[in-house]
């Protein structure tokens, strides 16, 4: 025989009464003593205590409606290795009307552990499929069958049809009208989960960092903490390149290459949300002087070139990490955060408006620009508001005679 075989009382003690060499073998004892030491002489000590209750209770569901009963559970062998086994029981009457339980008993260690592994997978799928929002389909143009795994309905909102899977199967295969479809749905009876998707950078093994996107399904376990993760690696590397390259595009000015007017001010508000109150910060609004006049005389490519030169200088005067912004036309828009010498920040834009431009293709046109400061410390003037005092400090210098800088004050207001 593969297992072994024992008979134990039915009786509230459940007393062994009986054991084969295989039952011995199967708990590594040497001899009936030494398992009479490891079980007690009990069919409750046979079993792992923490199956214990299950398993009474299954064999007490499953007499009462016949003589037979089937369980599964793990035993703590002599020398401490734990096995699963299968049981199989009769309950079996004597001619004084006792009762026992005879019992084959196998182990089946090596065939629940594939058999976990096995659901784990299929657990594994299904959680994958949900997460992604999957359909699975499996066809076998032989027998012309079509298996679907997911749920179909609730992707595309209707039942599968043969047709759908139709333009898979095989170019010669001549009985695709009789196409078998098999839908196995996979609705999530799992315990509640939380879902989370998010995109990281993985290393290849040539250095090259590449985009994936994780999507995660998190299983709680005791007292709302996380005992489980499930999650899939999707490659998204040439997709979020694309994304990042269209956005990059849809940020940035065309014509000059820095920010526009919507991605600049959005950028502005969310630094000034963020600014603690110690910190200050300026804004300065520029234009180019008489550009009308320039571009009128010149034409449109020369006041495109003019356009390009003075956000060049914006981005060689001012920090990497201050925003510049072209917001329309010939008006300019800079926003540094963390200014911690005003006189510094305000000698440089002194330097910038005095001089002209110092590329040769349009120095000789002496373009100079005029430029308008507010400033603050802490974040109580909103974006709105420091626009508003930059706009009307560049005012205030045009009124000046231009090729200059005002910083606002409210005596000028």
């Amino acid at each position: 025989m593969p297992g072994g075989f024992f008979i134990y009382e039915a009786e509230e003690g459940e007393k062994i009464t009986y054991v084969n060499d295989n039952i011995l073998k199967l708990y590594r004892c040497e001899d009936m003593e030494a398992f009479v030491k490891l079980t007690n002489g009990s069919f409750r000590g046979m079993v792992h205590p923490k199956d214990l209750e299950r398993v009474e209770s299954e064999i007490k569901r499953q007499i009462a409606s016949g003589t037979y009963d089937y369980v599964e559970y793990r035993i703590c062998c002599q020398d401490g290795t734990v096995l699963w086994v299968e049981d199989y029981g009769r309950l079996v009457e004597d001619e004084n009307g006792r009762h026992y339980f005879y019992v084959f008993l196998v182990d089946a260690t090596e065939k629940i552990r594939l058999r976990k592994l096995v659901n784990r997978r299929d657990h594994l799928q299904r959680i994958l499929t949900t997460l992604a929002n999957d359909v699975d389909f499996d066809i076998r143009c032989k027998n012309c069958t079509v298996h679907v795994y997911g749920c179909f309905e609730q992707r595309f909102g209707r039942p599968p049809r043969k047709k759908d899977f139709v333009p898979f199967m095989c170019e010669n295969c001549e009985k695709k009208g009789e196409l078998k479809l098999m839908v196995h749905n996979h609705p999530m009876e799992e315990p509640r989960f939380d879902k989370e998707e998010q995109d990281v950078v993985v290393v290849d093994g040539e250095g090259n960092n590449l985009w994936t996107r994780c999507q995660i399904a998190h299983f709680k376990g005791q007292d709302d903490g996380f005992d489980r993760k499930i999650g899939r690696m999707l490659d998204t590397h040439e997709q979020t390149m694309r994304e990042i390259y269209y956005r990059q595009g849809a940020e940035k000015d065309c014509l000059t290459g820095i920010y526009n007017r919507r991605s600049g001010e959005r950028l502005i508000k969310r630094r000034l949300k963020n600014m603690e109150r110690t910190s200050s910060c300026m804004m300065i609004m520029l234009d180019v002087d008489g550009f009308k006049m320039l571009n009128d005389t010149y034409g449109h490519p020369f006041g495109d070139n003019i356009l390009l030169q003075v956000a060049c200088a914006l981005q060689s005067t001012f920090r990497k990490n201050d925003i510049c912004a072209r917001i329309g036309g010939d008006e300019f828009m800079v926003f540094l955060e963390g200014v911690r010498d005003k006189g510094v920040c305000l000698k440089r834009l002194q330097q910038l408006v005095t001089y002209t431009l110092q590329d040769e293709s349009v120095e000789q046109y002496n373009v100079t620009l005029s430029a308008g400061v507010s400033y603050q410390t802490g974040n109580k003037l909103s974006y709105e508001e420091m626009y508003r005092r930059a706009d009307e400090a560049l005012y205030q210098a045009k009124r000046a005679g231009k090729r200059s800088f005002r910083v606002y004050s409210e005596n000028d207001a």
